[in-house]
């Protein structure tokens, strides 16, 4: 992770205090810590494949990248 960010119940999420310019999105399962680290909710779905976003995401400098969706498969 090379920012912050923020998610919702419905999955949304928001990833702030990136550097103007292009990211890979991708999505894994945590692994290697402990959800309740990251997340206050009992049920978090980790049972998922590794995903990436089919293009770059370029963040414009004090700007919004606009709205993405990157749907998961289940393992």
């Amino acid at each position: 992770m090379i920012g912050n960010f923020s998610l919702n119940k419905d999955g949304q999420f928001l990833v702030a205090g990136l550097s103007p310019g292009p990211y890979v999105v991708r999505v894994e399962p945590l692994d290697d810590a402990d959800p309740d680290s990251f997340f206050s909710e009992a049920a978090i779905d980790v049972d998922f494949r590794v995903a990436f976003f089919d293009r770059l995401v370029v963040v414009p400098r004090g700007g919004d990248s606009g709205a993405i969706e990157l749907k998961v498969i289940p393992k």
